[in-house]
C-alpha cells in the first residue's frame, strides 16, 4: 500500500461527466497507480480516447469515499481546466441542489 498523506484543492463538479478525473501529473504526485483503462469523450472533445483510470480516496460533503479517477494527459487535459474533476460515480452517491440566486450548493447523502 501507497503512503497515506492528503491535499487540498480546488475541483470542479461536472453534473454531464461520467466519471471523476484528474491531470495525471496529480495522479503520479500522489502516488495514484492504474487499475484499468477506459474510453472517455470530453473536455471539448468529440472524438473517444483511452485513458488510465487510478483509484484514491477523496473526502467529499464530509465523507471519505473510495472513487476511480481517469487519469488524463495534457493532449485531452485543457491548460485552463481544475486539475480535478468531480463526475457522476461521485455524485450520484448525492443528492446535490444549486441554489443560484444564493450562491449555494447542497450536498445531502443519496439513498
Amino acid at each position: 500500500m501507497g503512503k497515506e498523506f492528503s491535499i487540498s484543492i480546488l475541483g470542479l463538479i461536472d453534473s454531464g461527466a461520467k466519471t471523476c478525473a484528474m491531470h495525471e501529473k496529480l495522479a503520479r504526485a500522489i502516488g495514484l497507480e492504474a487499475i484499468g483503462k477506459d474510453s472517455l469523450r470530453g473536455f471539448g472533445g468529440s472524438r473517444p480516447f483511452r485513458s488510465e483510470m487510478v483509484e484514491g480516496r477523496i473526502e467529499f460533503a464530509g465523507r471519505i469515499h473510495t472513487v476511480r479517477f481517469a487519469s488524463i494527459g495534457n493532449l485531452h487535459f485543457p491548460f485552463e481546466a481544475p486539475r480535478i474533476v468531480l463526475g457522476r460515480n461521485l455524485l450520484n452517491l448525492f443528492k446535490v441542489a444549486l441554489d443560484g440566486p444564493n450562491k449555494r450548493i447542497t450536498v445531502e447523502p443519496g439513498r
